[in-house]
C-alpha cells in the first residue's frame, strides 16, 4: 500500500509544503509524517473550525468591495449545514449577529490595492530541491494594508478566549507571524512591514469583542533564528523522507518519532493520539480507516 499522499510533479518528484502550521506541530516528527506526508485527518469536521472559515470568507469578501449583506451570505453560504452541538453557541444565528456587529466597528484596516485587494494572498516559494524533492514554502496572508496608516500584515482570528491581552501576548512569539514576515522580506527586502492580529473574540449571548493587537516588528537576529530553526526541520524532514524511500520495508513509525511529551495540548490529547497508543501497525490501520480521511496537505486550500 503506498502510505504518501504528496503531489507530484510532472518529472515525478514529490512535492513538500511547509507552511506555519505544519512549523507549529514540528515537536513531534510523527505527527507531521500523519499531517504531510500520510495526509490524514479526522473524519468528523470541527464545526469551531468551519465557524473560523465562514468569519474569513465573510471578512474578505467585505473588504474587497465595502458590501455587508454580501459578506454575510458568504459566511451564511459556508456555515448554514454545518452540525453545531446543542449546547454550543456557535449557531447561525450568532454568526450572522457577531458579523453584523463587527461590521459596525471602526477597525481602522485599509486594504492595499494593487490594484486588486490584497486578500487571501496565497503563495508557494521554491525553497529546495532535492533528487526525489521539491519542497516550498506556502500560506495564504489574510490581508495586506494599513493600520491606521502603518502597513500591516493581517490575520484574522475569532476565538472564545476570555482574556485578550493574554490572548495577544501568544503571538508575539508566533511561528505563523514570523513565518510570513520572513517569506515578506525575502520577496520585498526593501518593503518594511509590521504584523499584527485582529481579534474577534465570540461571546456567549453575543457579546462579541472587536479588538487588534499591537503591531508586532521582528527584528533581524529574531528572524535569522526562526529561518535557522526552519531550515534545520526541513533538514530533518529531507533526510527521513529519503530514509522512508530507500527502506520501504521499514516501519515508518520507527523513522518519525512520538514526542510523547506534546500528546497534551490546550485543546485536548492530539488527534492521531489513538494512532500512536496503537498496539501494532494492523490496528493502527484499522483506526486509520474507520476514524479518518486521506487528502493531501495543501496549505493554499481551506483545511478542514
Amino acid at each position: 500500500m503506498e502510505l504518501l499522499n504528496l503531489e507530484k510533479t510532472k518529472e515525478g518528484k514529490y512535492i513538500m509544503k511547509i507552511d506555519a502550521s505544519l512549523i507549529k506541530e514540528s515537536a513531534c516528527e510523527r505527527k507531521l509524517w500523519y499531517m504531510l506526508f500520510r495526509g490524514l485527518r479526522k473524519r468528523n469536521s470541527n464545526h469551531k473550525m468551519e465557524y473560523g472559515t465562514a468569519v474569513h470568507k465573510a471578512l474578505e469578501s467585505y473588504y474587497t468591495d465595502n458590501d455587508k449583506d454580501k459578506a454575510i451570505n458568504a459566511a451564511i453560504d459556508h456555515y448554514a449545514d454545518v452540525l453545531v452541538p446543542d449546547k454550543d453557541f456557535r449557531d447561525l444565528a450568532h454568526l450572522v449577529n457577531l458579523l453584523t456587529q463587527y461590521f459596525k466597528v471602526d477597525t481602522g484596516l485599509e486594504v492595499k490595492r494593487d490594484p486588486d485587494p490584497l486578500l487571501e494572498m496565497r503563495f508557494a516559494y521554491p525553497y529546495r530541491q532535492t533528487e526525489k524533492l521539491d519542497v516550498l514554502f506556502c500560506g495564504t496572508i489574510d490581508f495586506v494594508g494599513t493600520y491606521f496608516g502603518r502597513p500591516v500584515i493581517v490575520d484574522h482570528k475569532s476565538t472564545a478566549a476570555y482574556n485578550t491581552s493574554s490572548y495577544f501576548a501568544a503571538y508575539k512569539v508566533s511561528p505563523q507571524l514570523m513565518f510570513y514576515n520572513m517569506i515578506w522580506n525575502t520577496l520585498f527586502p526593501d518593503d518594511y512591514i509590521g504584523c499584527m492580529i485582529n481579534g474577534i473574540f465570540l461571546g456567549r449571548s453575543n457579546k462579541n469583542k472587536f479588538e487588534r493587537s499591537e503591531i508586532f516588528e521582528f527584528s533581524k537576529d529574531r528572524l535569522v533564528k526562526f529561518k535557522a530553526y526552519v531550515d534545520d526541520l526541513v533538514d530533518r524532514l529531507v533526510a527521513k523522507f529519503d530514509e522512508h524511500s530507500d527502506d520501504l520495508d521499514k516501519e515508518p513509525e520507527s523513522i518519525f518519532l512520538s514526542n510523547f511529551a506534546s500528546c497534551e495540548t490546550r485543546f485536548g490529547l492530539c488527534s492521531f493520539s489513538p494512532l500512536c497508543t496503537a498496539n501494532n501497525k494492523d490496528d493502527r490501520q484499522s483506526i486509520i480507516e474507520m476514524d479518518y480521511v486521506r487528502k493531501v496537505y495543501d496549505p493554499l486550500q481551506f483545511q478542514l
